[in-house]
């Protein structure tokens, strides 16, 4: 059972797809209301975030420090079998993360910083291994 499962009222995660069995998302640990995910940082109002959904107003995800507002994640796909995604930094005002491959088996994404105002992550997928 992946830490995914344990999210919260109204929180929806659809699109963190294939999160394998003892998978450690510690910067994601509980979605919802009024929530923390120890490893992301703040989610305005009114910010738009397909692969993380219904996150609550006001909710804190404390190492993706700021998504702005009307900013968009679209997806997080495939994280491997044991893979850590040990924290999210800062992609600024504008900027773009089309694709971020072959997140494999026992891998690790160690930092993606500041998602800004308008910006996109389009794809975190999976391919390979390690």
């Amino acid at each position: 059972m992946s830490v995914v499962d344990a999210a919260v009222k109204d929180s929806t995660i659809s699109a963190l797809d294939s999160v394998g069995e003892n998978s450690t998302l510690p910067a994601l640990d509980c979605v919802g209301e009024d929530s923390t995910i120890s490893a992301l940082a703040i989610v305005r109002e009114d910010s738009t975030n397909s692969a993380l959904d219904s996150v609550g107003e006001n909710s804190a995800i404390s190492a993706l420090v700021y998504v702005g507002e009307y900013s968009t994640i679209s997806a997080l796909a495939s994280v491997g079998e044991d893979s850590t995604i040990s924290a999210l930094a800062i992609v600024r005002e504008d900027s773009t993360n089309s694709a971020l491959d072959s997140v494999g088996e026992n891998s690790a994404i160690s930092a993606l910083d500041c998602v800004g105002e308008d910006s996109t992550i389009s794809a975190l997928a999976s391919d390979g291994e390690d």
